[in-house]
């Protein structure tokens, strides 16, 4: 899925398949809701049951995101975390990632933070 502000792709890395959304500009209520339709379907299409995989939002083009938009978000790792192993969030946005860990104090899941995808370690 592709569409103004968010690419959503699955690739490898270090050995591992992951599930990558690339945001570019400001993430809006629409996007997310879209986005979060392309991510249930993509999990329930590419995974095996009871398989576990990393998550990836690379934020390093965001600009912003609309209140709604991270609600939806928020949710929705709430409703996926059976099927995430892990949740990076990459971005040089100290807000976004301050935004990440509160997301993921609420859904109760670990989101760990990097500077760059080369940081990730899974």
């Amino acid at each position: 899925m592709e569409t103004e502000a968010i690419k959503i792709a699955w690739c490898e890395k270090k050995g591992h398949k992951c599930l990558v959304f690339s945001f570019d500009g400001f993430f809006t209520e629409e996007q997310a809701t879209q986005a979060k339709k392309r991510w249930v379907e993509e999990f329930a299409t590419q995974l095996q049951p009871n398989e576990k995989v990393p998550i990836i939002f690379n934020c390093l083009k965001m600009t912003g995101y609309d209140t709604n938009a991270r609600l939806i978000w928020q949710n929705s790792i709430g409703e996926l975390k059976a099927q995430i192993s892990t949740i990076w969030v990459v971005s040089n946005n100290s807000l976004f990632t301050i935004a990440a860990k509160t997301m993921g104090f609420i859904s109760k899941f670990t989101i760990k933070t990097a500077k760059s995808e080369d940081e990730i370690y899974l």
